[in-house]
């Protein structure tokens, strides 16, 4: 629904990412599983690394490859053990599913769409990987879709 169709906006601090190292990604994956395994020492506390894919990584399928198409969420998410709900596969398959407007059309965020898709992404991976049993509240059942 965008007013120019040919065209996506993206946030320009999201082609940064080319410049990191395979150094710079496992530091961060380290760090992150640093991170969870100190919030979750206790036994009872769930972590849960939520990375946002930036539009470019949503929509890469539909655009010409270049150096700076990096999904940080595959760098992230190899080798396994890091709680993260794969937002960039969800996103990539409602897109190419046909799902219009995930991300707003003018802008780098997710539009209500993408947000609902995210929010039952996120809950049905706490419902699997939770300590302690996570419901969808207020009666929702979308999330058991």
């Amino acid at each position: 629904s965008s007013r120019r169709p040919g065209e996506l906006l993206i946030f320009i601090d999201d082609l940064d990412k080319a410049d990191w190292s395979a150094d710079d990604w496992s530091a961060m994956r380290c760090r992150l599983l640093r991170y969870q395994r100190e919030v979750t020492a206790n036994g009872t506390t769930a972590f849960l690394f939520v990375l946002a894919p930036d539009k470019s990584t949503s929509y890469a399928e539909f655009l010409p490859p270049a150096p700076w198409q990096i999904n940080a969420a595959e760098r992230l998410a190899e080798p396994a053990g890091l709680n993260m709900p794969r937002l960039d596969v969800v996103l990539r398959a409602a897109i190419a599913a046909g799902t219009r407007d995930v991300y707003l059309p003018n802008d780098s965020h997710w539009s209500t769409t993408g947000s609902r898709i995210v929010a039952q992404t996120v809950l049905r991976y706490l419902q699997r990987t939770a300590p302690t049993p996570v419901a969808a509240g207020n009666g929702d059942t979308t999330a058991s879709r």
